[in-house]
């Protein structure tokens, strides 16, 4: 069973590397409103597929950061920016399990 899991964590801990890596890259972009919403589904669909099995409230807490950004209405920079600490903590929370 603990091989099972130390493969969801690497699942998981990859994944979310190669999401910050990409949302970095996105970042350091011009991006459209629409540009930048594509990449927050994008963004919850990772994020759902890479933590589902290994911590049910890393999405829970991704999907209210993403309800809390479009509810305050944050400038367009400052969505990839949110999105991108919070993935940063994931990957840390990841490693301590």
């Amino acid at each position: 069973m603990a091989t099972m899991s130390n493969n969801y964590r690497d699942f998981a801990f990859k994944t979310i590397s190669d999401l910050v890596a990409d949302g970095i890259k996105f970042a350091k972009s011009d991006q459209s409103a629409a540009s930048v919403q594509n990449w927050l589904d994008y963004s919850q669909k990772v994020v759902e597929l890479s933590t589902k099995d290994l911590d049910a409230s890393i999405l829970l807490n991704y999907l209210q950061l993403l309800l809390s950004i479009q509810r305050n209405n944050m400038p367009v920079n400052k969505r990839i920016i949110t999105c991108l600490e919070y993935l940063l903590e994931v990957l840390r929370i990841i490693t301590k399990q």
